[in-house]
C-alpha cells in the first residue's frame, strides 16, 4: 500500500474516504454530462446511462456516507457482523448468533442504552441483536436493504431518532407472520 497523501489532513483524508462512492458518483455524472455536451452521434448514446449510474452511486453513497459518519462520531461498537449468501452472523463480547434472511419475519430498531440496535426476529420467534455501530454493520445495511418492502428512507429516519427513549420502530415485517421474542444475542451490556 502506497504512502498517504501528504497534500491532505487525516480528518480530511477519512471524510473523503467515509464519501467515496457518492463522490464517485458525482464525478461519473459530471463525465457523462460533458460527454453529453461535447460530442455527437453514437458517444451521446453513453452519457445517459452515465448519468442514470451517477445519479444511483449519488444516492446509494450518500445513505452510506451517513451511516459512515455516524459510527465514527458514536466510536466502534462492540461485535463484528458478517453477512454472507444470506445469512447475517453477529459475535460479541457477550455472545453471537446468526439468522438466514429468508427466515425473517421482522426487523426493529431499539435504543438500548442510549445505543441503536438492530434486532432480527426469525419466524420462530429468535432475536439476534446487532448494534447498528458493530464493525461490519453497513453490510447489515444492504442487506436489509434487499428485503422485499423495505425503505432505505425509513431505515434512515429511524436512525436519526437514535437514543431517544421510545419503543422499538418495527421498519420491517414479512406478511402473514407474528414472532414471538426469544433472545440468540442480545447485547444489553453495548
Amino acid at each position: 500500500m502506497s504512502e498517504p497523501s501528504p497534500f491532505l489532513r487525516p480528518a480530511v483524508r477519512a471524510t473523503l474516504m467515509q464519501g467515496r462512492e457518492t463522490l464517485a458518483g458525482l464525478a461519473l455524472m459530471g463525465l457523462s454530462l460533458r460527454l453529453w455536451h461535447g460530442s455527437s452521434g453514437v458517444l451521446r448514446w453513453f452519457a445517459g446511462p452515465g448519468v442514470a449510474l451517477g445519479a444511483v452511486l449519488v444516492w446509494t453513497g450518500a445513505q452510506r456516507w451517513r451511516l459512515r459518519a455516524r459510527r465514527a462520531a458514536a466510536g466502534a461498537g462492540p461485535g463484528v457482523v458478517r453477512v454472507d449468501e444470506g445469512r447475517v452472523e453477529f459475535w460479541g463480547p457477550f455472545g453471537g448468533g446468526f439468522l438466514d434472511l429468508g427466515d425473517l419475519a421482522r426487523v426493529d430498531l431499539e435504543s438500548r442504552e442510549g445505543r441503536a440496535v438492530w434486532c432480527l426476529l426469525d419466524r420462530e420467534g429468535r432475536e439476534l441483536a446487532v448494534p447498528v455501530t458493530a464493525a461490519g454493520a453497513e453490510a447489515l445495511f444492504d442487506a436489509l436493504l434487499g428485503l422485499p418492502g423495505m425503505r432505505a428512507g425509513e431505515m434512515l429516519a429511524a436512525l436519526g431518532q437514535e437514543g431517544r427513549a421510545g419503543p422499538p420502530a418495527t421498519l420491517w415485517r414479512a406478511p402473514g407472520v407474528a414472532g414471538l421474542r426469544q433472545s440468540i444475542a442480545r447485547p444489553d451490556d453495548v
